[in-house]
């Protein structure tokens, strides 16, 4: 007889029930069972739809059968008490910080309310059931409402104070605002905005972007001044986003970066040599090119200026991207005129170029070897007779010859 034997014959028999009882109740169902949260306390706690409610719980489980705890937990309607969703986890006999997720429904209507419901289970039973209604707040609130769009969006030049502007714009670091917004179902997280090249909104591969949290009582948010941008066309989006997921529809500025003057070059009078000659009634021609913003046509100031830097009126005007202009009178020969021009693009780049050209209102004529007397002259050949606009010269030569 071994010496445990020995020890339960000699102890006195009230003390064995004791013992034999301990032994019974130390293995039982699960006890003290208590949601602590959904996830949090603060309830009811929001969520979207489809989305996983995170259960915590505490409990006691110390079952005959090692390792047979198990958790189950349901979602019911506040309303109703009916069952919309259940989950069901095995669990450690003693594991710290258990949870178990719930998956709310996909149909689940804005606003809806639910309780929880645990029970714990082992080998030797099921716990109580406990319901968690959210001290009368309910556990659970289905937000499936995005925050709501937001308001207006304005973009800014930099500066003391920022000064408000429009597109286009003639510098590439703009800094952007927009109004804060709301959300019914929970609260605004966060704001996400971004510079890109795309229509579509957060689609990918933007060229900045970023994200701002909210401050309480804030009325408006921004960022910037962005990196420097190259020339060409942008979109600014921005969205919030609330606690559980939700994005509201982006709001979007559409803006042109254009930071290059058009380009201004004469046509007529044509530069031949180093000088441009025009007769006394020329026509002026200037092309502009603009492959930006495109081209300020009222912003266009010209003049054309005598030797006595007296303006020449004149007729003038855009057609398409050509200045043309032509004077009221002949202009005074052999004077040098000189043309200054100015024009804008959208933006607010201005181009500006001077020319001079140069008026010639001598007629042409023609030298020729003439006969004089009895010998050849080189002289200026002219003639009144005019065909078809070209000069008719006619000349009679006589043949002489020595006589013996």
């Amino acid at each position: 007889m071994n010496w445990t034997k020995k020890l339960w014959r000699t102890l006195p028999i009230a003390l064995v029930i004791v013992l034999a009882t301990a032994a019974v109740t130390f293995a039982a169902p699960p006890k003290e069972v208590k949601i602590t949260g959904t996830p949090t306390t603060d309830y009811p706690n929001p969520h979207k739809r489809d989305a996983n409610v995170k259960v915590n719980f505490e409990y006691i489980s110390n079952p005959t059968v090692s390792g047979s705890t198990t958790v189950e937990a349901w979602l019911l309607d506040h309303a109703t008490e009916e069952v919309v969703a259940s989950a069901r986890k095995e669990i450690e006999d003693s594991e710290p910080n258990p949870f178990i997720n719930v998956t709310i429904p996909t149909d689940a209507p804005h606003g809806q309310l639910y309780d929880v419901k645990v029970i714990v289970r082992n080998s030797d039973g099921d716990s109580l059931p406990v319901i968690e209604k959210g001290d009368k707040k309910d556990a659970v609130i289905v937000d499936a409402e995005p925050p709501a769009k937001i308001g207006w969006v304005k973009m800014y030049e930099a500066g003391t104070p920022d000064k408000e502007v429009h597109s286009p714009i003639k510098f590439n670091t703009p800094k952007f605002k927009w109004a804060a917004t709301t959300d019914e179902g929970s609260k605004v997280e966060k704001y996400f905005w971004e510079v890109t090249d795309k229509v579509t909104a957060f689609a990918g591969d933007p060229t900045q972007e970023g994200e701002v949290d909210p401050v309480e009582g804030a009325t408006e948010y921004g960022c910037g001044p962005v990196n420097a941008l190259y020339d060409g066309t942008y979109y600014f989006h921005v969205r919030a986003v609330d606690s559980v997921g939700n994005y509201s529809v982006p709001q979007t500025l559409k803006f042109v970066v254009d930071t290059i003057a058009p380009a201004l070059t004469m046509e007529k009078p044509a530069l031949v040599e180093e000088t441009r000659w025009a007769t006394i009634r020329p026509t002026v021609e200037i092309k502009a090119v603009e492959t930006g913003s495109g081209l300020d046509e009222a912003s266009t100031v010209f003049e054309v200026l005598d030797s006595a830097d007296k303006k020449v009126p004149g007729a003038e005007g855009w057609t398409g991207m050509v200045w043309t202009w032509a004077p009221n009178a002949d202009l005074t020969g052999c004077t040098v005129y000189t043309v200054k021009m100015k024009v804008k693009d959208m933006a607010g780049n201005e181009a500006e170029q001077t020319w001079q050209f140069k008026v010639d209102d001598d007629e042409p004529t023609i030298s020729g070897l003439v006969p004089d007397n009895d010998t050849w002259t080189n002289k200026p050949l002219k003639s009144d007779a005019v065909t078809s606009g070209y000069l008719t010269i006619s000349a009679v030569f006589e043949d002489f010859e020595d006589s013996e």
